[in-house]
């Protein structure tokens, strides 16, 4: 590990443990069921994958903002981030395979109608990537049924990445660098394809083919989404929505 230390004007050496705030990371877990071991294995797995989340957001976020500033390989660079980063959350999916049925199954009479349906974070990666549809919206009501949260209309009104690709000058579009940005584009979707096979195979195989989820969710409609596509409007891609 890389020595971290304050600058030599301050007193207090920075150490590695304050430096990642270990302390409070370390006590974020709360259990509530009667197995609290492999309820800190799901625990741990979520927040890790909301963690990655936040790292999505920013660099579609860059991304987005780089194209839209006609920085080719700046966007290259982040798409080519976020897609790791995806690959790093259904890494964490493989995690919970892991975890016993059984646990898991006794686990969900504690989450009442808790899902990650409701992950706001999520939703505003959904939001940057494929922007305002009424598809779209049509899953944010099922979510949250109460309105659409405030941080996920926002992220509507900021723009997509599918927006910020269109928006580029035909000039770019038929470029060697346009090429490179659709190639990026259409990875960062395959990885999102690959996070909903796995969460689908998750759901099988913890609840059932036939068993509802606790957002109301099934596994049909799980299945359905696994080959959806936040950018229709790439050739490769628009036999997919």
């Amino acid at each position: 590990m890389v020595a971290l230390t304050k600058s030599s004007g301050d007193s207090a050496a920075l150490t590695y443990d304050s430096y990642l705030q270990l302390g409070k990371v370390l006590s974020a877990q709360a259990p509530v069921g009667d197995d609290p071991d492999d309820e800190l294995h799901f625990i741990v797995a979520h927040q890790a994958i909301e963690l990655w989340f936040s790292q999505v957001v920013r660099e579609v976020r860059r991304a987005r903002d780089a194209m839209l500033a006609v920085s080719i390989e700046d966007a290259v660079v982040h798409l080519e981030r976020a897609t790791a980063f995806v690959d790093v959350v259904t890494a964490q999916l493989d995690t919970l395979m892991l975890l016993p049925v059984d646990v898991f199954r006794r686990l969900r009479q504690y989450l009442g109608t808790s899902s990650g349906l409701q992950s706001l974070q999520f939703r505003v990666i959904e939001a940057l990537s494929g922007g305002e549809t009424g598809s779209a919206r049509r899953r944010l009501r099922v979510a949250f049924p109460r309105g659409i949260p405030a941080p996920v209309e926002a992220a509507f009104a900021e723009g997509s990445l599918r927006g910020a690709h269109v928006a580029l000058p035909a000039h770019v579009h038929e470029s060697e660098a346009g090429g490179r940005v659709v190639a990026a584009l259409v990875a960062y979707d395959k990885a999102w394809v690959g996070w909903r096979l796995r969460h689908a195979q998750l759901v099988m195989h913890m609840i059932g083919r036939h068993a509802t989820g606790t957002g109301g969710t099934d596994l049909r409609y799980l299945t359905r989404r696994v080959e959806a596509s936040y950018f229709p409007h790439l050739p490769s891609n628009r036999k997919r929505s």
